[in-house]
């Protein structure tokens, strides 16, 4: 039996009581495995899931610049929490529990924190089948015109999965491009701004 858990911090789930869950769970079948799949930094701070290039992490959190960062809050109380969550993250390495990524910079983080190879990189996978079909479409002959450049991502209304450097370089291109956005919201203003500006077309 395999308990695989995934994100946990979206206000749902304490992080001590899934700890001792798993305990209690190891208790009575020690041959349960326990996985972890980590999309994020959350496991490192004292409270955010994107660290958007802070590394106040490193230096347990003093002071948080970004209270609106994902878990948004209105009081900081990161560099109090952070020490209890590490503490709660080694436990659960005690429990052996194996922490996996599909993100190189994640890992690293992890590892940085928790020791050497405790989080190992394993890639997202891809539906073969449908890649053996793309595979058999004949090629797309070249056009001549604008370039072609798509913008994927899964909500485009949060600023940790743009790139808002890449969209003022696009903005400076305008109309010498062509572009598509694929992703949730894509009526955001974000989304709604390249649209009128950029002239692009939007797929959900």
């Amino acid at each position: 039996m395999v308990l695989h858990f995934h994100v946990l911090h979206s206000y749902w789930l304490n992080l001590k009581s899934v700890v001792r869950f798993c305990e209690k769970v190891k208790n009575h079948k020690p041959d349960v495995t326990l996985v972890w799949t980590l999309h994020d930094h959350w496991s490192v701070t004292g409270r955010c899931a994107f660290t958007d290039g802070c590394e106040g992490w490193k230096t347990g959190c003093q002071k948080c610049p970004t209270l609106n960062n994902y878990p948004p809050v209105k009081i900081d109380r990161a560099h109090q929490l952070v020490a209890g969550k590490r503490l709660l993250f080694r436990e659960m390495l005690a429990l052996g529990c194996q922490f996996i990524s599909p993100s190189q910079h994640v890992a690293d983080a992890f590892n940085s924190l928790y020791g050497p190879g405790r989080c190992r990189i394993i890639n997202n996978g891809i539906d073969m089948a449908t890649e053996a079909i793309l595979a058999d479409l004949p090629p797309v002959r070249e056009t001549q015109g604008k370039p072609k450049i798509a913008v994927v991502a899964h909500d485009l209304r949060y600023d940790g999965k743009t790139n808002q450097q890449l969209v003022r370089e696009m903005m400076a291109l305008g109309d010498k491009i062509e572009l598509h956005t694929f992703g949730k919201s894509r009526r955001s203003p974000l989304a709604t701004w390249l649209i009128t500006a950029l002239k692009l077309t939007s797929a959900s």
